[in-house]
């Protein structure tokens, strides 16, 4: 101990090392070690849940992808499916309209010929009474 006087560390500073030696014992052991040990534990699963992780990132984009896909083929079928079927309604609209148009045209042609007739008949008639008509009026006007 003499030593130590003479080079100048007191009793309190070797009882501080041999305080801060048993600490940092204690604490390396009892709590560093065993938190060590957890933390590579958990880094290992975790290391397992990345790889896992990106796995499945992938596989959601791989599927987002093909239903991407599946959803563009199938909009396109039904805008075939309803293009042909919108093709199909007005040709079925031309063919009706225009069998429409012709069978009015067929009727208007038939009245016209039905009317012709009718006027012609009405001056035939009108022909046939224009001398009794002039007859009658002449007796009128002479008081016979």
């Amino acid at each position: 101990m003499h030593l130590l006087h003479a080079l100048g560390i007191s009793q309190l500073a070797i009882i501080q090392f041999l305080i801060f030696v048993f600490i940092f014992t204690f604490l390396t052991y009892g709590v560093f070690t065993p938190y060590f040990k957890a933390l590579m534990e958990r880094e290992k699963r975790t290391v397992g849940g990345e790889a896992l992780a990106e796995e499945y990132q992938q596989k959601t984009i791989e599927l987002s992808t093909e239903y991407q896909n599946q959803a563009r083929a199938i909009n396109t079928q039904i805008q075939e499916i309803f293009q042909r079927n919108r093709n199909e309604a007005n040709a079925a609209y031309d063919r009706v309209v225009g069998a429409a148009r012709e069978e009015a045209s067929q009727m208007i042609e038939k009245n016209r010929a039905q009317i012709s007739q009718a006027v012609g008949a009405a001056q035939n008639d009108l022909r046939g009474q224009t001398t009794a008509v002039a007859l009658a009026i002449t007796n009128k006007l002479l008081g016979k």
